[in-house]
Parts: structure tokens; C-alpha cells; sequence
């Protein structure tokens, strides 16, 4: 027993004040470090704490109770006397795990719960939809309670799902007057586009686009008063106006891409002219085949630095390149006789071909026709000095008394005039229009001139004179006659997608009417014969002179040697029209795609052999492999061998479509019409027959080769006429860009209500784009 005493006072622990005073300083640091870094434990850790709390103050109490109260450094042995003891070992509380653990704020509840917001700054979160309607209570101001079951019970409470639902109404609210917004933004702008789009076809200076949009909302519409927002923002800058019209000339530019990607092939016309400014531009057209119909537009206006060939072919390649169109595929160049275009060596032609061997150059039709009349009329004297007298013709009636006297006259004579034209060297239908015009107007010109003649005008007397001699006035009457016919020649050949198959016959047709002139008066001659009184010698009034002075035969020598003038004119015309319209076998082969040239239908069976020859002549251009001067192969665009096979049964079906009866008068009587060859391209390939294209792959190809090259300039010509009108002498500033986007709307002329303005609006608006 005493052993057992002893021991246990060997036993003796430090003074229970000091071990008190650790634990609660231990327990007050832990208090200071929770309040600190963890404010937000839940109630519920608050209850486990202060449940621990407790227990341990319990347990400490009964431990003080039940050992002896001895000091922190002496022991008292069984005599009772106090002994010394070694220290106890100290040894620290267990922390609670649960104590230490912090709740964080899972942020996947954010896109589980579109209605919770979370502030990290108060490291709380709140109902978005309650805070907006105020509503009191913790889900408002915030709350660290981050426990889900929490979220769930406010998700079903009242004041939660009434929140909601005035949130879900406000929304609808604000989605229908941005809706309304964004129309009324939509309508405005497109405004806007539609009168850009009317400033560009119109012609009309840029500048205009300001007072016009002013005009209409002074007007009162409502969609040009919402571009005025006012200060800077009204959108009628020049700056605004470029952008407008840069979205309009994309939206047509991008259209003719996809249209050009979806041609078999495509022809180039290509002119070069100096503009206002003096500055060297090239037009530009294209050629291409749009589901089954022959389409020719204006492709781009370049700026070159000079006319060399080189300059011109770097320029156009340029352009091809920007609507994205291969060397390939194009099939034909059209041009006129200009040897920086027309050389096969050093000329836009000989560079052209470098690059695709299989490429038609073609010398402008309207060209060579005007370079012909223009040729035979200096080969005859007499037609010769016939031109110069119409010169001096329109200079003396051009001054202002002239004129006025000019029109007064023909108002007494109850007569209908012309304007009187000045002659153009470079201008395919002016000797004819001027001829027209002296015809229309001579007997009040004659009037006039007889009078200023009496009045000692030497200009008057030397017209009176010349026009009054049978020689000059016949031959006016006779140059009436042939310029007609060479005038509508050249307005068929100007026409936008003139083919091949119409400049053959109407070549043709042309010569037979010029050599039966010489047997036969025209319309015009047979009118001043029939009209010239043989007894008198007087037409319309004025004496006709024949200037032969033979006695008894001066009338009938006068007609001969007339007769001997019409003869040299028409057969140097002929002989012209000939040379520069030559019978080219690879356009005579195209005849194959001709209706009016197939046999006649009740024979069937010579469409056997018919065309073959014409066929073979044309696989030898386009279906067999070329090289260039420098050596380089190029494979034929054309499988001659399935074209061939291809050939009878097109053949065939051509003779099944040759054309169709057109009514000629109100009665509803008609007559047979053969369809020209774009007819007959887009009757057999477009629309229902569309799937004739698998059927004859090949025979679609050639056709669509044939028809993509340009036998006539005339396009390029138009270009350059509308860039003249465009930039004009007050509007010399304008940049080649600007002008290129002008004449690309202008040239296009698609009515109003058929522009995609749905289009231009998209690029118009833009991310950026704001109002």
C-alpha cells in the first residue's frame, strides 16, 4: 500500500492554474482565428463548437476536483513533508476537423441556377430576381448560408417564384421594344441604301445624297427622321454615303462571282480610253452562261499607269484574279483593231494566249463595219467631198440666228426637223444620223441658205450651189440609203449579247441589199427621182442644176455618170465589208448550233452527215491539245471523242426545237420563227431540261464556249460612254474606286424593287454598326 502511495505522488503534475490558463488562452486564439478568417460557419457548426466548448470546460472542472491541491513545483510525501518533482510533459488539445473545415461558394450553382448572383467581395450570394424587386430578407442583402438545401427551399418560395415571374414579364417587355427597336433601325438604314442606290443609277453627283435624305424627312417619313439622332449622328456624311455605296456595289459584285463560278467558260471584252481627268482607265466586260441564258456585264474600270499591251494584260489579270476567275476558263477576247490589242506578238492577244492557247480573239464587229464605210467613202472622190459638205453644213446652221431663222422657217413650212449632227471620226452611227438629219431638213435648209445667199453669205452660197446640183443632191439621197442599211447592221451588232449566229447572216444579208442597190434605187432615191420634175427640174421647191454642159444631153449624161458613182461606192463598200469580214471557218462551223441552218425536218435522215465536217472543224480548236510559243502543253477543254458521240442525238433534238410561231399582228395570225442560238441554248438546257446537261455533258460545253465569245465591243464602249457621264468636268475628283462601284450600279440596272437590299444591309450593318 505504501508502495502504491508513493508512486502515485512520484506522479505529481504543474500547478492546474497555469495548464487553465493554457487552455484558455489556447481556447481564445482558436476563437480569434475562426472570427477571423471564417465568419461564415453555418448554425450548425456554431452548435458543435459550443457543444465542445462546454465539454471540455465539464471535464476540466471534474479533473480539478478530483486531484489534490498541491502547488505547481512540490509534492507532499506520506510524512508531510513537501518533495520536489520533474516537470510534466505538455501535451496539446486534438483539433476538431470539423472546427477548421471553411464552406466556399461552389460556383457551378451559377449556370445550375440562372437566378444566382454571387458577390465575392462580401463572399455572399443573392437571388438576382428577388435584389431587382427588393424584397426583404437575406436573399436580397445576401447570405453565406452556402448550402444547397438552402437554395432548393428558395426556389419553391412564393416570394422567389413572384419575383420570377414579374422578372420573366419585364424581359418580354424590353425583348419586344429592342425587337421594335432593331426593326425600326432596319427600316432607316435600308432608307438609306435605296437612296444611295438612287443617287448611283440616276447619275447625280454624290453630294446629293444629303439633301435628299433632308427632303424626306421633311417630307415626314419616319424612317429618315430615325437616322437623325441629332449632333453628328445623322448619317448624311460623305463618309456614310461611301460605305452605303461600297455594301450596294459588294452585294451586285458578289453575285457576279457566283454566277461566274457556275459558267463553263467565260469571254472578256476589254478597251482602254482616257477619262475626264486625263487620266488612262480600262474597261472591262465579261461574258458568261447563267442558268441557260447568255449574260453581259460590266466586270471592272482599272487605272494603268500607260497604254503598253504588257501594262493592260498585268491589269486585266489583276481584275480576273479579284472575281476570282482562272485562265482556263476563259474562252473568248474581244477587242478592237488596235495592234496593242490585236498583235499576236507583243499585243494584249499574243499575252493572252501565252497563258490559254484555246482563247478567240475576235476584232469588234461595229468596229471593222465602221472602218469599212469610213474606208469606201475616202475611196470616192465624189462621196468624199460629199462628207466635207455636210461638215460645213452643221457649222453654218449651229450659230444662234442660223438656228432660230432655221426653226422658223420649218415652222411656216409645217415641217418636222431634225436635229442637225456634227460628224465623229470614232462614233459608228454619226455620218449616218447627219445624213438622215440634212435629208429630214432640206428644203427649210435650202430656203435659209437661199436667203443669207441673196445677202452675199459666201458660207450660203457655196451650199446653195453644191446641194442644188443633181450630182450632190442624189447622192445625199443614195448615201441615205446605204448608211440606213449599214446603221441597222451596226445597232444589231451592238446589241448587249449578240451571237455568233446573227453576224453571219446579217453580213450576208447586208451585201446582197448593197448589190441590189445597183440595180434597184433604195427607198430614199426612188423618192428624189420620183419627186424631181423632169420639165422643170425642181424638187421640193429648189432648182436642180445639172452641171453638164452638153447641149440636149446634159440631164441624161448627169444620171450616167451617177449611175457610174453609185457603182464604184456600192461595190468599194462590198468590196470592204468582205475583206474585214471574212468567211472564218471556226465561226462558219458554229452553224451547228444554228436552227435556221439544220436540214428540213421532213428529211430526217440527212441529219445523219449533216454538220459532221462543221463538227470536226470545231473539235480542232477545242478539243485538241495546244502549246503556247513557249512549248508549255495545255490539254483541250473539249473530249472530242464524246462529242462526237454526243452529236447525232443532239442533232436530233435540235431538229425537234428548230423555233416557234409568234403572232405578227392583232389578228393572232403568227409565223414560224427559228430561235437564234441562245434560244435554243437555254430551251434545251435550262429550266426542265436542265437534265439535258448530263445527257450531252460535252455538247454543253462547246455550245456554252461558242456563246461566251464576244463578237462585238460595244459593251466596252457603253462602259466608257457611262464613265463619261459620271465623272464629268464638275466631278473630276473622283477616285477610280469610287467611279468602278458607280458604273458597276449604274451599268447593272436592276430596278429598285429587285435589288437584294437584304444583302447590302448585312454588310452595311456590320459587328460594329450602331445607331
Amino acid at each position: 500500500m505504501s508502495r502504491k502511495i508513493t508512486a502515485f505522488f512520484k506522479r505529481v503534475e504543474p500547478d492546474t492554474s497555469d495548464k487553465t490558463e493554457s487552455l484558455q488562452s489556447e481556447g481564445a486564439g482558436i476563437g480569434n482565428q475562426e472570427s477571423d478568417s471564417a465568419p461564415d460557419h453555418d448554425v450548425a457548426d456554431l452548435e458543435d463548437l459550443e457543444v465542445s466548448s462546454t465539454s471540455s470546460e465539464s471535464m476540466a472542472m471534474s479533473d480539478r476536483n478530483t486531484r489534490p491541491a498541491v502547488g505547481p513545483s512540490t509534492s507532499t510525501s506520506s510524512s508531510g513533508t513537501a518533495t520536489a518533482s520533474r516537470p510534466r510533459k505538455h501535451v496539446p488539445l486534438k483539433k476538431d476537423k470539423r472546427r477548421d473545415r471553411m464552406r466556399t461558394f461552389p460556383h457551378k450553382w451559377l449556370k445550375q441556377f440562372q437566378w444566382l448572383r454571387y458577390n465575392k467581395a462580401d463572399n455572399a450570394m443573392y437571388c438576382q430576381c428577388c435584389r431587382a424587386r427588393q424584397v426583404s430578407g437575406v436573399w436580397c442583402t445576401g447570405t453565406r448560408n452556402f448550402r444547397l438545401k438552402t437554395i432548393k427551399a428558395h426556389l419553391s418560395s412564393s416570394e422567389h417564384q413572384t419575383s420570377v415571374s414579374a422578372q420573366a414579364s419585364d424581359q418580354r417587355q424590353i425583348h419586344e421594344s429592342a425587337k421594335r427597336a432593331a426593326a425600326a433601325k432596319k427600316r432607316a438604314f435600308t432608307l438609306a441604301l435605296k437612296s444611295a442606290y438612287w443617287i448611283a443609277t440616276e447619275e447625280l453627283a454624290n453630294a446629293k445624297y444629303k439633301s435628299l435624305i433632308q427632303l424626306l424627312q421633311h417630307l415626314g417619313l419616319d424612317d429618315a427622321k430615325v437616322l437623325n439622332k441629332g449632333g453628328n449622328a445623322n448619317y448624311t456624311s460623305p463618309t456614310i454615303f461611301n460605305q452605303l455605296l461600297d455594301s450596294l456595289s459588294e452585294s451586285v459584285k458578289e453575285r457576279i462571282i457566283t454566277e461566274i463560278g457556275e459558267s463553263p467558260f467565260v469571254g472578256i471584252g476589254v478597251d482602254e480610253s482616257t477619262d475626264r481627268a486625263r487620266e488612262k482607265h480600262v474597261g472591262i466586260v465579261i461574258r458568261y452562261i447563267n442558268d441557260g441564258e447568255v449574260v453581259t456585264t460590266f466586270l471592272s474600270c482599272e487605272k494603268v499607269a500607260d497604254g503598253c499591251a504588257q501594262t493592260i494584260f498585268a491589269t486585266v489579270k489583276e481584275a480576273m484574279c479579284k472575281f476570282k476567275i482562272p485562265m482556263a476558263k476563259v474562252i473568248g477576247l474581244g477587242s478592237d483593231g488596235a495592234s496593242v490589242m490585236a498583235s499576236h506578238i507583243n499585243g494584249l492577244n499574243g499575252f493572252f494566249h501565252e497563258d490559254n492557247p484555246f482563247i478567240v480573239f475576235v476584232h469588234c464587229v461595229c468596229h471593222r463595219l465602221q472602218l469599212a464605210v469610213s474606208q469606201a467613202s475616202k475611196e470616192v472622190h465624189e462621196m468624199n467631198a460629199f462628207v466635207k459638205i455636210i461638215g460645213a453644213v452643221y457649222n453654218y446652221v449651229q450659230s444662234e440666228t442660223k438656228l432660230r431663222a432655221f426653226k422658223d422657217i420649218a415652222e411656216v413650212l409645217d415641217q418636222e426637223t431634225l436635229k442637225f449632227k456634227r460628224l465623229y471620226e470614232i462614233r459608228w452611227l454619226s455620218l449616218g444620223n447627219a445624213v438622215a438629219a440634212l435629208v429630214r431638213n432640206y428644203e427649210a435648209l435650202m430656203v435659209l441658205a437661199s436667203s443669207d445667199a441673196n445677202d452675199g453669205d459666201p458660207t450660203a452660197i457655196g451650199i446653195l450651189q453644191q446641194l442644188s446640183s443633181y450630182k450632190y443632191a442624189a447622192l445625199l439621197h443614195l448615201a441615205c440609203d446605204i448608211l440606213t442599211e449599214t446603221n441597222h447592221l451596226s445597232k444589231v451588232l451592238q446589241h448587249r449579247d449578240v451571237s455568233f449566229g446573227v453576224v453571219g447572216n446579217q453580213i450576208r444579208g447586208c451585201i446582197e441589199t448593197l448589190q441590189d442597190m445597183k440595180d434597184q434605187d433604195g427607198l430614199h432615191l426612188q423618192d428624189f427621182h420620183s419627186k424631181l420634175d423632169e420639165g422643170t427640174g425642181s424638187f421640193k421647191g429648189v432648182d436642180i442644176k445639172f452641171t453638164t454642159r452638153e447641149r440636149g444631153n446634159r440631164e441624161s449624161d448627169e444620171k450616167v455618170n451617177f449611175q457610174t458613182v453609185i457603182c464604184k461606192l456600192l461595190d468599194e463598200l462590198v468590196k470592204n465589208l468582205r475583206e474585214r469580214f471574212p468567211n472564218v471557218s471556226l465561226f462558219d462551223a458554229m452553224e451547228v448550233f444554228q436552227p435556221s441552218a439544220y436540214p428540213d425536218s421532213d428529211h430526217p435522215a440527212l441529219l445523219i452527215g449533216w454538220g459532221n465536217q462543221n463538227m470536226r472543224t470545231l473539235l480542232s480548236h477545242f478539243g485538241s491539245a495546244m502549246s503556247n510559243k513557249a512549248g508549255q502543253e495545255f490539254s483541250s477543254p473539249i473530249d472530242s471523242e464524246s462529242c462526237l458521240g454526243e452529236f447525232l442525238p443532239f442533232k436530233r433534238l435540235v431538229a425537234q426545237n428548230l423555233g416557234e410561231s409568234k403572232s405578227s399582228d392583232c389578228s393572232g395570225t403568227g409565223t414560224f420563227h427559228f430561235f437564234t442560238p441562245a434560244e435554243l441554248f437555254c430551251r434545251l438546257f435550262s429550266g426542265q431540261n436542265r437534265d439535258n446537261r448530263i445527257l450531252f455533258p460535252e455538247i454543253f460545253r462547246l455550245f456554252s464556249a461558242c456563246l461566251c465569245i464576244l463578237v462585238g465591243n460595244a459593251e466596252a464602249e457603253r462602259v466608257f460612254s457611262c464613265q463619261n457621264r459620271i465623272k464629268t468636268a464638275m466631278r473630276s475628283c473622283l477616285s477610280v474606286e469610287c467611279l468602278d462601284k458607280l458604273i458597276r450600279l449604274s451599268f447593272a440596272g436592276i430596278p429598285i424593287e429587285n435589288f437584294p437590299f437584304e444583302a447590302a444591309l448585312d454588310r452595311f450593318m456590320g459587328p460594329n454598326r450602331r445607331l
